[in-house]
């Protein structure tokens, strides 16, 4: 009967790497595990309560003439972790138009746990902006109607804060899409309802 041989060296480390790396991973799981089931994160929300146009003219030069002000609501609800948001960049779209870009934050702020941070943008101004046949139709139809669809996009960058622990920064992107009547002289269109916005992390 022939002698059963002994394990190489190399044999018994690529074993031991083995059982190593599958044990690290089978903790850092459940650690992870642990953690979301004692912080229960939460992803913040984004909500625009009130937006007006009290100037939107598109002029033969291809120019549009705006004013746009927005009424937002950044709720943090997580009873454990705090969110800085170090930077919000907002883009404002007409039919796919880009119209103006500001930025929302120039320190930056932080946001408490299971608080709401409330902002009012404002965009002002004028911009080249091309229009097709089909989107100036779609222009004028709105203008009849006196409510435009205007897309909003927000560019972010945040950290979250457990208690001393103060995280990386993370890019989420927030996309609200709103259809916003035009006031002029105190008087309205319509009212604008309330609009939850998309938040995306990935």
């Amino acid at each position: 009967m022939a002698e059963k041989k002994p394990r190489s060296v190399v044999g018994c480390l690529v074993s031991f790497l083995v059982k190593f790396l599958i044990a690290l991973v089978v903790i850092v799981g459940v650690a992870i595990f642990l953690t979301w089931l004692i912080l229960r994160p939460t992803t913040f929300k984004v909500h625009v309560n009130d937006a007006s146009l009290t100037k939107f003219n598109f002029t033969t030069t291809n120019t549009l003439q705006y004013k746009l002000s927005l009424n937002m609501a950044l709720r943090n609800p997580n009873k454990k972790i705090a969110i800085y948001f170090d930077k919000i960049q907002a883009r404002a779209y007409y039919d796919g138009q880009r119209f103006d870009t500001e930025s929302l934050t120039k320190w930056g702020f932080k946001s408490e746990r299971k608080s709401t941070t409330i902002l009012k943008p404002v965009f002002e101004g004028q911009n080249l902006v091309v229009l097709g046949a089909d989107q100036l139709s779609e222009f004028y139809k709105e203008k009849s109607a006196g409510v435009y669809g205007i897309e909003m996009k927000f560019n972010l960058r945040i950290r979250f804060r457990i208690g001393d622990l103060i995280t990386g920064g993370f890019k989420p992107k927030v996309k609200c899409d709103l259809e916003v009547p035009f006031s002029s002289n105190g008087k309205s269109a319509g009212r604008f309802e309330t609009t939850k916005c998309d938040v995306n992390f990935f």
